[in-house]
C-alpha cells in the first residue's frame, strides 16, 4: 500500500515538473463535449465487449476479413455500418460524395430494405452460439474518431433523427475512412430494444416487445434491468453479486487508468488540437464515473453484512475517483491552454493517494467476499 502511494506521489511530482512550476491565479473554465460536432475525439475500442441478438453472439469483420469491435465514446457504442447491416439484415450504405448514410432502401437497392449480399461475398457479421476465444482481460484501445454532424442519415429515403437513450441527438462517426453508427440509435430507429449488460460486457438487441412503453413513460433503463435480472433468480444472487462487484471495480479501475493515461499523453503532446482531444477524453471518463455513482449496483438491497461492506467500499471508491478525475480534468484544460496549474499539484497528489486507498480497501473486501 505504501509503495503504491509513494509511486502515485512520484508520478504526480514528475507530472507537475514537466508542465512547469511558476504560479498563476487564473483558471480555465471546464469544457464539455456533450455537444461535440464535426470534431476529432478519442474513442475506445473494446475487444472484450460482445454483441448479442436473437440468441446469437456476433463477430464482425471489415472488407479485408479482419476482426472489428465496438467503439465507445461518451457513453455511446458504435459499430461499422457493414457489420451492422449484416447483423440487422438491412441495407446500409455510406455515400461519401453526398455525405449520406442510407438505411433500408438505398440508391443501390431502392426496392427492398433487406440486405442484398452478392453471391459468395464474405459476411461482415457472423452469428455464433458462443465465443470461445474471448479474452477476459482484454484492454481498451484508444483510437481517433471524427464525429460528423454534417452526415445525413436517411431511412427509406426519409431523414432519420439519431437519438440516444436520453433522446439527445447523436451523429455518425468516421474511423480510418470507415463509417460507424451509434448502435442504440439505429436499433431504436428499427424499433428494436437494446440493453447493456454490465456484468457480462454485452450489448443485447432484441425485438421490441411492447409499443406502449413510450406512451406509459415506463421504458426501463438498461441499468434498472440489470438490477431486475440480479433479483430474478434468488438462488444465484450471491454469485451474481460477486460477479457484479468484480465488474464494477474493474470498470472503475479502467476509467482511472484511461484518465491518467490521457493526462500523461497530453504532457507529451505539442499539437494544440490533440491536447484538447486528450483533455476531452478525461472529461468523458469523469462523466462516466459520475454516472457510475448512481448505477444499479448501488441500489441492490437484501444484502448480507459482508456484501453491504463491499458495496459501501466501492461506492466510496467511485466517489473519491470522481473527485480525483475532476482535478485531472481541470489540470488537463489548463495544460492544454498552456496555463500553469501548480496551485493544484498538492490537491492532485492528496486525492491520488486517497483514491488509491479507497481502491485498496474495496479490493481487500472483495477478495474476502465469500
Amino acid at each position: 500500500m505504501k509503495i503504491k502511494a509513494i509511486s502515485v506521489i512520484a508520478a504526480a511530482i514528475l507530472l507537475a515538473g514537466q508542465f512547469g512550476t511558476c504560479f498563476a491565479m487564473e483558471t480555465v473554465p471546464l469544457k464539455t463535449v456533450s455537444d461535440a460536432k464535426n470534431k476529432n475525439v478519442f474513442a475506445y475500442l473494446r475487444s472484450d465487449v460482445k454483441v448479442r441478438m436473437d440468441d446469437k453472439l456476433y463477430i464482425f469483420y471489415d472488407a479485408n476479413g479482419n476482426r472489428v469491435y465496438p467503439l465507445f465514446y461518451g457513453g455511446t457504442a458504435y459499430l461499422p455500418i457493414r457489420g451492422m447491416a449484416s447483423m440487422l439484415d438491412k441495407n446500409i450504405d455510406w455515400e461519401q460524395a453526398n455525405r449520406t448514410i442510407y438505411i433500408g432502401r438505398t440508391l443501390k437497392n431502392p426496392d427492398t430494405e433487406k440486405k442484398n449480399e452478392p453471391a459468395g461475398a464474405a459476411p461482415y457479421a457472423v452469428g455464433v452460439s458462443a465465443l470461445r476465444n474471448m479474452q477476459a482481460n482484454s484492454q481498451m484501445l484508444q483510437v481517433g474518431m471524427q464525429i460528423r454532424s454534417d452526415v445525413r442519415v436517411l431511412y427509406n429515403f426519409e431523414k432519420a433523427d439519431m437519438l440516444d437513450s436520453g433522446e439527445k441527438q447523436v451523429y455518425p462517426a468516421i474511423v480510418n475512412s470507415s463509417a460507424y453508427l451509434p448502435i442504440r440509435a439505429v436499433s431504436k430507429l428499427l424499433n428494436k430494444q437494446i440493453e447493456w449488460d454490465q456484468i457480462e460486457n454485452t450489448i443485447i438487441i432484441r425485438e421490441n416487445e411492447s409499443t406502449d412503453d413510450t406512451a406509459n413513460g415506463a421504458k426501463k433503463d438498461s441499468k434498472e434491468q440489470e438490477l431486475a435480472n440480479l433479483k430474478a433468480e434468488q438462488e444465484k444472487y450471491d454469485a451474481l453479486f460477486k460477479k457484479a462487484a468484480h465488474a464494477e471495480i474493474k470498470s472503475l479501475d479502467e476509467l482511472n487508468k484511461q484518465a491518467t493515461a490521457n493526462l500523461i499523453a497530453l504532457r507529451k503532446e505539442d499539437n494544440s488540437e490533440k491536447k484538447l482531444m486528450y483533455a476531452e477524453a478525461i472529461t468523458q471518463a469523469c462523466k462516466a464515473i459520475e454516472e457510475k455513482k448512481s448505477s444499479a449496483f448501488y441500489k441492490l438491497d437484501k444484502l448480507s453484512e459482508q456484501q453491504e461492506a463491499v458495496q459501501s467500499a466501492l461506492n466510496e471508491y467511485a466517489q473519491m475517483l470522481w473527485h480525483y478525475t475532476l482535478i485531472m480534468e481541470n489540470i488537463s484544460y489548463m495544460a492544454a491552454a498552456n496555463q500553469d496549474f501548480s496551485m493544484l499539484s498538492e490537491t492532485f497528489v492528496n486525492f491520488a493517494v486517497l483514491t488509491q486507498q479507497k481502491q485498496q480497501i474495496a479490493t481487500n473486501l472483495l477478495e474476502e467476499l465469500k
